[in-house]
């Protein structure tokens, strides 16, 4: 018996407790944006942030009480981790910070440039007005 191809495998981490609350969260965001959607996409949706919800208040367990509250993460700190996540927070250079958009745009908008460790870029970065405007922020490129 062949061994089967593992060489178009990805490797996948587990989602924690954190990860789960905060698809929560994005889930209930785009339900309540403006985007225009079928009335059946936009029941899944419905659904699918019931479920999240349950299995969060499952897997905290449940307040004496009968009542827990949940976090809402801050969007910044949903920034902070996808960026952080990129690069070693360490690694020192030299960190040209972009507003968003910049993969679309040929003129992307440089915010600064930024000497020192990558965790000092990206703070810098969520410091900058435009660094976030619509979605999930702007760029970290290192420069030389």
């Amino acid at each position: 018996m062949a061994s089967p191809d593992r060489s178009n495998t990805v490797k996948t981490e587990s989602f924690n407790q954190e990860d789960y609350e905060t698809l929560y969260w994005v889930v209930v965001d785009f339900l309540h944006a403006k985007t225009p959607l079928p009335a059946s996409r936009r029941k899944e949706l419905k659904r699918l942030a019931t479920r999240l919800s349950a299995f969060v208040l499952a897997k905290r367990g449940r307040a004496k009480s009968g009542v827990i509250t949940i976090r809402r993460p801050s969007y910044m700190d949903i920034v902070r981790r996808k960026l952080l996540k990129s690069r070693n927070p360490a690694e020192y250079g030299t960190w040209a910070i972009y507003a968003e958009g910049v993969e679309d745009d040929p003129q992307a908008i440089l915010l600064a440039i930024v000497e020192g460790t990558y965790i000092t870029a990206v703070e810098r970065a969520l410091s900058e007005p435009g660094f976030i405007s619509e979605g999930m922020g702007g760029q970290i490129d290192p420069l030389g």
